[in-house]
C-alpha cells in the first residue's frame, strides 16, 4: 500500500482501456479532420485548373477565329485584285479591238478615196488621236 500513501491511485483495466479509446478516438478524428482539408484544399485546386484551362480554351478559340477572319480578308482581297486585274485586260483587249477597227477604217477610207478620186486632204488616214496626220503618208 505504498501507492496510496504517496497520493498515487491503482490505475484500473477499465480506466487505461478508456483512455486508450480516447486516444484512439482522437488520433482518428485529427486524421479524418486532416484528410478533409486536404481534401478541401485539392478540391480548390482542381478548381482553379479547370478554371484556367477554361480561360486558355476560350483564348485559343478566340485567336482561330481571328486568324479565320484575317484569311477570309486575304481571300477577298485577293479576289478584288484578280477582278481588277481581269477588268484592266478587258479594257486593253477593248482599246486594241477600237485601234484595230479604226486602222481597218482608215485604210478603208483612203484606199476608197484613191479608187474614187477625193481630194487627199480627205483620204488619208487618222493619227491615233484621231486627227488627220500628213506625215503618215507623202503626198
Amino acid at each position: 500500500m505504498g501507492r496510496i500513501a504517496e497520493g498515487n491511485p491503482p490505475k484500473t483495466k477499465k480506466k487505461r482501456k478508456k483512455k486508450k479509446k480516447e486516444k484512439k478516438k482522437k488520433k482518428k478524428k485529427k486524421k479524418k479532420k486532416k484528410k478533409k482539408k486536404k481534401k478541401k484544399k485539392n478540391k480548390k485546386k482542381n478548381k482553379n485548373k479547370k478554371k484556367k484551362k477554361r480561360i486558355r480554351r476560350k483564348e485559343e478559340e478566340e485567336e482561330e477565329e481571328e486568324e479565320e477572319e484575317e484569311e477570309e480578308e486575304e481571300e477577298e482581297e485577293e479576289e478584288e485584285e484578280e477582278e481588277e486585274e481581269e477588268e484592266k485586260e478587258e479594257e486593253k483587249e477593248e482599246e486594241e479591238e477600237k485601234k484595230k477597227y479604226h486602222r481597218e477604217s482608215n485604210i478603208i477610207f483612203f484606199t476608197r478615196g484613191i479608187l474614187t478620186g477625193a481630194p487627199a486632204k480627205f483620204t488619208l488616214p487618222l493619227n491615233s488621236r484621231g486627227r488627220y496626220d500628213g506625215s503618215s503618208v507623202g503626198v
